[in-house]
């Protein structure tokens, strides 16, 4: 399990590595106002995402949080456009990916783990 994760990490981290220095470097610079930071509903939406990902896996596995329902959050928000509409395409395009990959991805994992593990106590 160490090494489909530490694999799986590797890769996540590569990609998106690849993907944040290329196409969303190019967005970021295409559409920095005053702030010289695009500020889009997307990006705060992203933002707020990654810090509660990084409180949930202190205590829980990855692959426990709810990528589905984040995604869905996230084509449920609505409000007036804001910053620039390709940063918020590009945003968009992206985090899409990235949380449908980690939906089916952390999916798969949770199955193995659970045929291979009893489930953890939540209370010690």
């Amino acid at each position: 399990m160490i090494v489909v994760i530490g694999a799986s990490y590797t890769a996540e981290y590569g990609v998106k590595g690849l993907y944040e220095n290329t196409l969303g470097r190019v967005t970021e610079w295409l559409s920095s106002g005053e702030s010289g930071k695009p500020q889009t509903a997307e990006d705060r939406y992203i933002q707020t995402c990654a810090q509660e990902y990084a409180a949930f896996i202190h205590a829980t596995p990855w692959y426990e949080f709810p990528f589905a329902q984040k995604l869905r959050e996230f084509w449920a928000q609505s409000g007036p456009a804001e910053g620039s509409r390709l940063r918020s395409w590009e945003r968009t395009f992206g985090f899409t990916l990235e949380l449908g990959f980690k939906t089916v991805w952390g999916g798969l994992i949770r199955k193995s783990s659970q045929a291979a593990y009893d489930p953890e106590d939540q209370v010690i």
